[in-house]
C-alpha cells in the first residue's frame, strides 16, 4: 500500500508538470500570434526618433511571413520573417535582427542589427493609412499566385520555361508588391501602389508613388473568390489563386534594380 501512494504521488507530480508544460507552450504560441497581427502592417519610419534613418522609408509584414524594406535609394528587400518564442525578437531572414522596444497601435518602435554588422541602429516607426475594409477589400489583400494571363492570341502558364514563379501581394496598406523567380535562380521584385477606383470595387488603379486614376492605370476585376482572383488590364486576362502556406516560407532577398522586369499590369 505504501508504495501504491508514493507510485500515486509520483504520477500526480509528472501529470501537473505536463499540464504546466502544456499550457506554457501555448501560451508562448498565443503571444507569437498576438505579436504577428500587432507588426502586420506598413510601418512608416519617423525621422526624428531614428538613428540613420535616412535608409529606410517603410517596412512591412504581412500574416504569411513576408516581410517588405522600402529604402531611401529605391532598393526594394523581401524575405520571410519568424517571431521569437518570448516575442522580444523578430528575425529576417537573411537580412537581420529587430529587437522591439515598443510596440503598440499607433507606435513601433525598434532595434535593427544586420548579419553583416556588429552594430545596431534605433528606428522608430507609425502605421500607414490602411484601406478601408470590405468584404472584397479582405477577399483582395493576400498573397496570389499568378498561374496564367490570356488575350486574344497566346496563353501563358506559370509556371514556365522561363519563370518558376510569379507572386503577388496585395495589402491592405495600399502595397502591390510583385516578386519574379527565373529559372536561372535570379530573383526579380517590383513595389507599387494600388487602389479602389471608386466604391463599386470593381476596378483598381496602381501607380509608382500615387495612383491616381487615370484610365491607362486600370485594371477590372472579374471574379474574386476565396479561390479565384481574376482581372483584365486592356483585354488581357490574369488568373491568379491564393499562395499556400507552407510550414516555413520561402526565403527572398533582392533588389528592386534589376534588367527585367515581371509582365503583370502595365510593365
Amino acid at each position: 500500500m505504501k508504495n501504491f501512494k508514493v507510485f500515486l504521488n509520483l504520477f500526480l507530480i509528472t501529470a501537473i508538470l505536463i499540464v504546466n508544460s502544456c499550457k506554457k507552450s501555448d501560451d508562448s504560441k498565443s503571444a507569437v500570434t498576438d505579436t504577428k497581427k500587432s507588426i502586420s502592417k506598413k510601418w512608416i519610419i519617423e525621422n526624428r526618433k531614428s538613428t540613420l534613418s535616412s535608409d529606410y522609408i517603410w517596412f512591412e509584414f504581412n500574416l504569411d511571413d513576408i516581410y517588405i524594406i522600402g529604402k531611401t535609394d529605391g532598393t526594394i528587400l523581401s524575405g520571410s520573417y519568424t517571431i521569437s518564442d518570448d516575442t522580444k525578437s523578430i528575425i529576417l531572414t537573411n537580412y537581420g535582427v529587430m529587437t522591439i522596444n515598443t510596440l503598440s497601435d499607433t507606435e513601433f518602435a525598434f532595434s535593427l542589427k544586420l548579419n553583416n554588422s556588429t552594430d545596431s541602429i534605433t528606428l522608430s516607426a507609425t502605421p500607414a493609412q490602411v484601406i478601408a475594409s470590405s468584404s472584397k477589400t479582405d477577399m483582395f489583400c493576400r498573397n496570389w499566385n499568378l498561374d496564367k494571363t490570356t488575350d486574344s492570341d497566346t496563353t501563358i502558364l506559370y509556371p514556365n520555361t522561363e519563370s518558376t514563379k510569379l507572386e503577388v501581394i496585395f495589402s491592405n496598406y495600399g502595397t502591390y508588391f510583385v516578386t519574379n523567380v527565373y529559372k536561372d535562380g535570379t530573383t526579380e521584385y517590383l513595389n507599387r501602389q494600388w487602389k479602389w477606383k471608386d466604391q463599386s470595387e470593381t476596378i483598381i488603379c496602381y501607380g509608382d508613388l500615387t495612383c491616381n486614376c487615370t484610365g491607362d492605370n486600370e485594371v477590372t476585376i472579374v471574379e474574386l473568390t476565396n479561390t479565384l482572383l481574376k482581372m483584365n488590364e486592356d483585354g488581357e486576362l490574369y488568373f491568379l489563386s491564393p499562395v499556400k502556406k507552407t510550414k516555413s516560407a520561402q526565403t527572398i532577398h533582392n533588389s528592386i534594380n534589376t534588367s527585367r522586369k515581371p509582365n503583370l499590369f502595365g510593365f
